[in-house]
């Protein structure tokens, strides 16, 4: 059996805001409109379903280069992909994560693999989250459905063909260095 590993380096942004914010529900953080939309030659991207439904889009967020890395600086959650990395067989994605501000409450961000029609209602991907306060998840969506693999838990390993990007939440500042995918042998 065939498994595909996410592997991310993660520092989180640590200070007494955070202990604040981690204590404050998710009713009282809407989803911000950032300005920016996508600035990356070769990159895409799609604003989760929800937020589609909200009226929200891509250019409610901001995707840019910064320095040898990416930075996102998310109004809704989306995700972010490059379409030369798709990836089939045994492969490594890995990427650094910073996350540069508290947000109000705990959100997430890191990776996904297996990425198919990104484009379309028929969306399907498996995404790894890590947040702030250490904990992670592993889930898969598929068009408007979202399927729990791990409920903020360990990491595991995935068969998963296809297109591999980065997921960020709402309302987050992150910045992700060293964004690859390597084939395995």
């Amino acid at each position: 059996m065939r498994k595909t590993f996410l592997v991310v380096a993660l520092v989180a942004f640590a200070s007494p805001v955070w202990a604040q914010a981690a204590q404050q529900g998710k009713d009282s953080d809407p989803t911000h409109k950032v300005t920016g939309g996508i600035s990356v030659a070769g990159w895409h991207g799609r604003v989760d379903p929800q937020a589609e439904r909200r009226g929200m889009k891509l250019d409610d967020a901001k995707f840019a280069s910064m320095g040898g890395g990416l930075h996102i600086t998310s109004g809704p959650a989306a995700i972010y992909w490059n379409p030369k990395d798709a990836a089939k067989g045994n492969y490594t994605v890995s990427a650094s994560f910073t996350q540069t501000k508290a947000p109000m409450h705990p959100e997430a961000y890191g990776l996904f693999i297996g990425g198919s029609n990104l484009s379309d209602s028929t969306q399907s991907y498996v995404y790894f989250l890590t947040r702030g306060d250490g904990k992670y998840l592993i889930n898969h969506r598929a068009g408007n459905d979202v399927h729990k693999i791990v409920d903020w838990a360990e990491m595991h390993g995935f068969a998963a063909d296809g297109q591999t990007g980065i997921r960020v939440n709402h309302n987050l500042d992150v910045h992700v260095d060293k964004f690859q995918v390597k084939s395995g042998k």
